[in-house]
């Protein structure tokens, strides 16, 4: 093979674990690019240095060993994570990053994990890094979440793909400044997904996170904010999503859930530009009492969302907004966002809906709900402008407990019930 000192490589030839990662150190000695060259290299773990740079010539691709035992095993924590070994878990990874600075991967080449079921390696795994980019690549059967990060600051995904992935496709855990842009996400469990779990044992704040350009196609949540809400949520800004349903219906399918169950706190949130085609629920919404943390805290807080510009069609179920009496939901605006009708059946504006204070978070999680459009319980600061229909909905359209305001085309039906007919905004 050509000598790795120069890091480019003419070779079409395979190389294998130890050579890659000899090529990767290198890198991160000499602040060159390491170019990994064109053919399929079967390897294991490969551990990124400080200032590595891991670049994919045309047609490169890295591809997962078959084996999980090829691979580093899962750290063996001294603490409970409150999280599964999914969330919990980073060393058991093809590409991992632990405590290190200034890491790149980029280029036109491919991690292929041929895998067909969930479960196994990370592709690319990050804990505790700073100044890190990920762009061009593409990665296909992820068995587990196919970017993950914790812990993480200052970091770009761009330009990314991931194709038919098992579990989540990019999750973002207790991490700073993260822009992500123009990705491309195919994934059986949730698409993009924002928390603060206890992972680190420690709580850790989400903050600064641009999201600007992405194609979600998921059976599971298109663009999530929880389940695992230990530590804060700050500070989101998310536009331009395109969400194309029809894989599957887990958890409700949302297309944007926000949820806090854990105790922290989720606030000043923005989401404008979204079209959403043949997903379950358009919108939900929770703050919970699950209490899955340190100290079993009581429920956090969800403030300052605003959600603009957003058209849904071939929905299956009417998004849900559901706060609690101790822990409303405030200061909640949605503007300019035109559905379709939900169900063909009659709803009853009488019927009760369950609180389901402790339960995991999902809009299935109240069983039928009587409302063609939105059912919102417990909200405190609602802001409704020009929320439209395409042609008439079933009625009520919109069904609202405990909701202060007034709202045109809207009557009581009960002490702290109002419900809404065909034309609902304001």
């Amino acid at each position: 093979m050509a000598c790795l000192s120069g890091f480019i490589v003419a070779v079409t030839m395979a190389l294998d674990t130890q050579q890659i990662q000899l090529g990767i150190d290198q890198s991160a000695s000499s602040g060159k690019p390491f170019v990994l060259p064109a053919g399929v290299h079967e390897v294991g773990t490969l551990r990124l240095r400080a200032r590595s740079h891991l670049r994919f010539a045309e047609g490169a691709v890295l591809r997962m060993l078959p084996l999980n035992v090829d691979f580093a095993g899962m750290e063996k924590l001294r603490y409970e994570p409150f999280a599964d070994l999914e969330t919990s878990r980073f060393e058991h990874a093809l590409l991992f990053g632990g405590e290190v600075d200034g890491v790149t991967i980029d280029g036109p080449g491919r991690i292929e994990c041929a895998r067909t079921s969930r479960g196994g390696p990370k592709p690319i795994s990050l804990r505790n890094c700073r100044n890190v980019k990920i762009s061009g690549i593409t990665i296909d059967q992820a068995p587990n979440y196919a970017i993950s990060m914790i812990g993480c600051q200052r970091v770009e995904i761009l330009n990314v793909k991931i194709a038919r992935a098992h579990a989540d496709g990019i999750d973002i855990d207790g991490s700073s400044d993260v822009w992500v842009r123009d990705v491309d996400v195919e994934s059986h469990d949730d698409a993009i997904c924002l928390k603060s779990s206890a992972s680190l044992n420690k709580k850790l704040r989400t903050t600064n996170i641009t999201i600007d350009g992405a194609k979600l196609r998921t059976a599971s949540v298109f663009f999530k904010i929880g389940t695992e809400s230990y530590g804060d949520v700050a500070n989101v800004r998310v536009r331009r999503l395109q969400l194309e349903g029809g894989l599957g219906n887990r958890h409700g399918n949302p297309g944007i859930a926000l949820e806090t169950v854990d105790g922290g706190t989720i606030r000043n949130v923005e989401i404008e530009d979204v079209t959403m085609a043949s997903v379950g629920t358009p919108l939900f919404l929770r703050v919970g009492a699950r209490g899955n943390a340190p100290g079993k805290p009581g429920p956090g807080e969800l403030s300052g969302v605003r959600l603009k510009r957003i058209s849904a069609n071939g929905t299956r179920y009417a998004s849900v907004i559901a706060g609690l009496n101790d822990a409303p939901i405030r200061g909640l605006t949605i503007e300019d966002m035109i559905v379709e009708p939900v169900g063909t059946q009659p709803f009853y504006e009488k019927q009760k809906v369950a609180e389901t204070r402790t339960a995991y978070p999902e809009p299935i999680q109240f069983g039928p709900i009587p409302a063609s459009g939105f059912y919102l319980r417990h909200v405190v600061g609602l802001s409704l402008r020009q929320v439209r229909y395409r042609r008439p909905p079933q009625v009520p359209a919109v069904l609202m407990d405990f909701v202060g305001g007034s709202f045109a085309d809207c009557k009581e039906v009960e002490p702290n019930r109002v419900a809404c007919g065909d034309v609902f905004q304001r």
